[in-house]
């Protein structure tokens, strides 16, 4: 089912709004002249009057809309709770050193044995490994074979003190 985005802004489209909800007119881009029109319903999904969409149950004006729309509520910005997400995680900087410094003091480890010894997700971790490769702060020490995921995995070590 298309629905359109929270959020999403038609103020761009000729709409107008009747006794069954907002409808949008769109021109058949198959067919010189011809206009159909999209209807938006209380639940916020679309149905369109063109063959394509009485036959199928979904066309090409309804996903343009759909993808239109869903770029436009992008744009709105972050949601509060990312917002709050984001500051809640600290300077990058300080969590860059605290990798860092994590190495020093416990040597050589992968990702998961680095996130294990900050009490952090790995997913916080391997960004940190990345910036600080790039920064030339930690180097590849080799590969190790790591029981806990049962793969081979980059063991970062400690290179130099910014």
């Amino acid at each position: 089912m298309n629905v359109l985005p929270i959020g999403a802004d038609l103020s761009q489209l000729h709409a107008r709004t009747t006794l069954y909800g907002l409808e949008i007119v769109v021109p058949s881009r198959t067919v010189t002249g011809a206009i159909y029109t999209v209807q938006v319903t209380e639940d916020r999904s679309l149905r369109c009057n063109c063959p394509g969409f009485l036959h199928r149950g979904d066309c090409h004006h309804v996903r343009s809309l759909v993808f239109l729309a869903s770029k436009t509520a992008k744009k709105h910005g972050p949601q509060d709770t990312q917002v709050e997400s984001f500051h809640a995680l600290g300077d990058r900087a300080d969590r860059q050193r605290e990798v860092l410094e994590w190495l020093k003091d416990n040597g050589p480890a992968c990702n998961r044995e680095i996130a294990a010894g900050l009490s952090w997700p790995v997913n916080r971790v391997t960004p940190r490994i990345y910036e600080l490769r790039e920064l030339e702060l930690v180097k590849d020490a080799g590969r190790k074979w790591d029981s806990d995921t049962a793969r081979n995995v980059h063991v970062w070590a400690f290179a130099k003190m910014p």
